[in-house]
């Protein structure tokens, strides 16, 4: 190892690794040595990473005690209740992470919620003053020392310390091999027979993507690609979660929910333009936002007691892409859980259109894949019931030896083919760019 020896840090063996109760570690009590993260990282099993969008707090799931599959809203709620009825309620930290697809389809007329949750058997929440831990299954062998072994990892590993040595130049431009040929005619073709549900009054928005394919060669260095992704200068949701059948990854700039007790945290971003100072299509643009803002207020209004949300929106900047943010309050009167929110607020019209449930089938038609889990959601869970999730956008995805990067753009009446498609472009480089390309 090339840093400071794990003996001159923080004794990490003296941390009392009690079954659902949690132990902190704080930051001046770590030492100056470097840990070569690089090195150690080999040998752990770590599913999920997450640095959160609106403050400094770092997710890692630590080891994997199962995963499971939903095909529906009701079995992601017997999943879990199951899981929450544990024996953690007074838990903050993650109990486990939700990884739901973009309805292909509607299930008894509301858009199909299905895909995976990972159960962790621990979890480190890192911050600039202190690493938090849990271990919730002890009963496995190999729980305590995995644990061990990662908090050894990744201390500090995604603060702005020096205390682990990261190489910030990791190279990812060998990866990809070759494009496969993708026919921006075909991008054409969809968005004109998008523009035929104006003229039939059919809907008032839909939102079109694209999907680029890179064959993948050599192995992909998950340490490399989240040095990659975190040292993205947005200020989103960087992530990277392993679902045993593929990797997704991304840096996402859209919350759906976030939930805290009675109280949800959600927003409408839609609405996006290229120029830095000025919108040239600001009618269009603010029109497809209030599309989405009144259909979260209208979603809510029925479940809420109060809803707050400024008169006009936020321009929220990201490098050479500008959004239109109104970031919306909802406190409850009765106690709903997450899955509640789920139901009432995915997919918003920024990802599906408006109506929802009138373009989720156009979609599948017009679109020449199944978007899977772009445009889906990531969420974490925390023992208390309380939770947030994002939209898995600037996101890409490998499987297969192939890897893929998604982007798409909100259609109403008025729109263009071309502006659309390159807009689509700068939103597909932000993923990209960490491969060279």
């Amino acid at each position: 190892m090339t840093g400071t020896g794990l003996k001159n840090l923080f004794p990490v063996e003296s941390i009392p690794l009690r079954e659902g109760e949690p132990f902190v570690i704080n930051k001046e009590d770590l030492g100056t040595g470097k840990i070569d993260f690089q090195e150690l990282m080999p040998t752990i099993h770590v599913p999920f990473i997450l640095r959160n969008r609106d403050n400094d707090e770092v997710i890692i799931f630590v080891g994997e005690h199962k995963i499971y599959h939903f095909k529906n809203a009701g079995e992601l709620e017997k999943l879990s209740d199951a899981i929450l009825s544990d024996g953690f309620p007074d838990n903050n930290l993650p109990r486990f992470v939700c990884s739901i697809k973009f309805p292909g389809e509607l299930d008894n007329g509301q858009p199909r919620i299905s895909g995976k949750i990972i159960e962790p058997l621990g979890v480190l929440s890192i911050n600039s003053e202190s690493i938090t831990g849990i271990l919730y299954d002890n009963d496995s062998a190999e729980s305590e020392p995995v644990l061990l072994d990662t908090l050894k990892s990744v201390i500090e590993m995604v603060t702005d310390s020096s205390l682990i040595k990261i190489d910030n130049e990791s190279d990812l431009s060998s990866i990809l091999l070759k494009s496969i040929a993708e026919n921006k005619a075909d991008w054409d073709s969809g968005f004109f027979q998008a523009m035929n549900g104006f003229s039939t009054g059919e809907y008032k928005k839909i939102v079109l993507s694209r999907k680029r394919d890179y064959g993948m060669s050599g192995e992909l260095s998950v340490v490399s690609l989240w040095n990659k992704i975190r040292g993205l200068k947005q200020s989103n949701y960087k992530f990277v979660i392993n679902l045993h059948d593929r990797l997704l990854f991304g840096s996402s700039p859209e919350r759906l929910f976030k939930k805290e007790g009675s109280t949800i945290y959600t927003e409408a971003l839609a609405g996006t333009f290229i120029d830095d100072d000025s919108d040239p299509d600001r009618e269009k643009n603010y029109y497809e936002h209030i599309l989405v803002r009144d259909h979260i207020f209208a979603q809510l209004k029925g479940t809420a007691s109060r809803i707050q949300y400024p008169d006009s929106p936020k321009i929220r900047k990201y490098e050479k892409i500008n959004h239109y943010l109104t970031p919306i309050t909802a406190v409850t009167e009765s106690v709903c859980s997450y899955i509640d929110f789920l139901k009432l607020l995915f997919p918003t019209p920024a990802t599906a259109g408006y109506p929802v449930n009138s373009v989720i089938n156009k979609i599948a038609e017009i679109e020449s894949y199944q978007r899977e889990y772009y445009a889906g959601l990531t969420g974490i869970v925390r023992g208390n019931g309380d939770a947030e999730f994002f939209v898995n956008l600037r996101c890409g995805q490998v499987k297969n030896d192939m890897i893929s990067f998604y982007a798409g753009c909100g259609i109403v009446e008025g729109s263009e083919s071309e502006k659309e498609y390159t807009e689509s472009e700068l939103k597909m480089k932000t993923m990209m760019s960490l491969f060279g390309s």
